[in-house]
């Protein structure tokens, strides 16, 4: 039986699953419905679709190398998303931004609230490879206004707030031309992942 309190260590298995590196990938060879940026040595993923984070996620994940290791998951569409094996290659990261997507997903409910309960689920499996019900924290990323353009300071602004435990919901996107902060930053507390 797994112990409820079981610390957080690294992983020893790969967390591939099927899905296509997008560094690497030709746009030929993008036949996958999932595309990853770095995702082996990351503790922290920007999750959203592929139109709504573009190179910019990438840029931040290349940019915050020295302060975090962000990883990037883009999704092609949400109509039929694979939960089973996304869950299981978030299952060792520390947290996940959902950066929720526009009106015209035709959503019911928010994205990080369907991850969460496929998260859940999962996590009661005998194969979980963490303690029974231990899931990443989840983030929601809410954009200024659907028409907005997400930038590589709203890609770190995210990344940021899973870091130094910033609120759950924060809002990201500025007009083109609007110049004001994006996340606004508390005192930073030390980061969890310090020795």
């Amino acid at each position: 039986m797994k112990s409820q309190f079981q610390p957080w260590t690294a992983r020893t298995t790969p967390r591939t699953a099927n899905l296509v590196d997008i560094s690497s990938a030709r746009p030929s060879a993008v036949d996958s419905d999932i595309s990853h940026y770095r995702l082996p040595e990351a503790d922290y993923i920007v999750l959203g679709l592929t139109r709504d984070l573009g190179f910019n996620a990438m840029r931040a994940a290349d940019r915050l190398r020295g302060e975090l290791r962000l990883g990037v998951i883009s999704l092609d569409d949400l109509s039929d998303i694979p939960y089973r094996r996304l869950a299981h290659v978030l299952s060792d990261v520390l947290a996940v931004t959902v950066v929720e997507p526009g009106n015209e997903a035709g959503l019911h409910e928010p994205f990080s609230l369907m991850l969460r309960r496929a998260l859940r689920e999962e996590s009661q499996r005998s194969d979980w490879p963490w303690a029974t019900g231990s899931i990443p924290r989840i983030y929601t990323a809410l954009r200024v206004n659907d028409g907005c353009k997400l930038r590589v300071e709203d890609m770190e602004a995210a990344a940021r707030a899973m870091k130094y435990y910033g609120p759950d919901i924060i809002w990201i996107g500025a007009e083109e031309g609007e110049s004001r902060e994006v996340v606004p930053m508390p005192p930073m507390p030390p980061p969890i992942d310090a020795a």
